[in-house]
C-alpha cells in the first residue's frame, strides 16, 4: 500500500467528520435539554390547580437559544426546540417571548398533525392562562370585576378559540397521549376560569352573571359542567386522567 495513501484519505475524511460533529452534538444537547423539558413539565402538571410552575422551565428557555436551535440540523427539530422553548417561556410570564418562539415554531414547519403541531398551537391558549393566572394570585386570588373582566373575562373566550384551533388540527398521525394533554389543559383553564369568577369579591348577582356569559361566550353548559365532561372524555387509561382525578381530589 502506498504510504502517502493513508494520511491522504484521512485529510480529505477530516471536514467530513467535523461536520458530522458539527451535527451531532447540538442534537445531543437538544436531547438532553428535552430531559428537562418533559421533568418540568411533570412537575408542573402535578402542581395544584392555579399554583406555581415548575422552576426547569427557566433552565430550559435560557438553553434554547435562537442560535443554538439555528444549529439543529433538521426541521423537526428545530421545531421541537421552539416549541419547547415556547411553553417554557409561557409558564415563566415570558409572554409576548413565548407567543414570537410559538410563531417561529409553526414557520419551521414541524409535521402536520404531530405533537409539536398541536402544541405550537396551543401555546397562545397556554399564555393566557398562565397570565390570568400570574394576575389573579397577585390579587389574593379575589379579582374585583374589573380585574376580571381585563384578566379573564375577554382573554379566556380567546384561550378557549386557540384550544379549539389546536383540536381542529387532528388527523390519524395525531398519537393518544396529545390529544389527551390538550384536554387536560382544557379541564385546567376552566376550572382557573370557574374559580376567578366565584371567587370574585362582588356579590352573587355580579358572579352569577359573569358566570352566564362564561359560559355562552364558549357555546356550552356551565364551566364547571364543562370542566367535568372534559376531565371525563380522557379515558381512564390515560396517566392525564389520572392526574387529572388525582388533582380534583385535593383541589378546595
Amino acid at each position: 500500500m502506498n504510504r502517502h495513501r493513508l494520511p491522504l484519505l484521512a485529510f480529505l475524511l477530516l471536514p467530513v467528520l467535523l461536520g458530522a460533529c458539527c451535527q451531532i452534538q447540538p442534537v445531543v444537547k437538544h436531547r438532553a435539554i428535552q430531559v428537562q423539558f418533559d421533568k418540568a413539565s411533570r412537575e408542573d402538571n402535578l402542581a395544584d390547580v392555579g399554583h406555581g410552575t415548575s422552576s426547569g422551565y427557566g433552565f430550559v428557555a435560557s438553553q434554547l437559544s435562537e442560535d443554538f436551535i439555528a444549529t439543529l440540523p433538521d426541521a423537526r427539530l428545530k421545531a421541537n426546540a421552539w416549541m419547547m422553548r415556547a411553553i417554557a417561556e409561557s409558564r415563566t410570564s415570558k409572554f409576548n417571548q413565548a407567543l414570537t418562539s410559538a410563531q417561529n415554531g409553526l414557520q419551521a414547519g414541524p409535521a402536520p398533525h404531530m405533537r409539536d403541531h398541536i402544541l405550537l398551537t396551543l401555546v397562545p391558549a397556554l399564555t393566557i392562562d398562565t397570565e390570568a393566572v400570574t394576575a389573579w394570585r397577585a390579587a389574593g386570588k379575589a379579582f374585583t370585576l374589573d380585574q376580571y373582566q381585563t384578566h379573564a373575562g375577554t382573554a379566556y373566550p380567546t384561550a378557549i378559540s386557540y384550544l379549539r384551533k389546536a383540536q381542529a388540527l387532528y388527523g390519524a398521525e395525531t398519537d393518544e397521549n396529545t390529544r389527551h394533554y390538550v384536554v387536560f389543559q382544557q379541564w385546567r383553564m376552566l376550572l382557573n376560569w370557574d374559580a376567578m369568577i366565584n371567587r370574585m369579591t362582588e356579590e352573587e348577582p355580579v358572579r352569577d352573571d359573569a358566570a352566564r356569559r362564561a359560559s355562552s361566550a364558549i357555546g356550552g353548559p356551565s364551566l364547571l359542567k364543562q370542566a367535568r365532561a372534559a376531565r371525563e372524555s380522557i379515558p381512564a387509561s390515560s396517566p392525564y386522567r389520572a392526574l387529572a382525578d388525582s388533582l380534583s381530589a385535593t383541589s378546595p
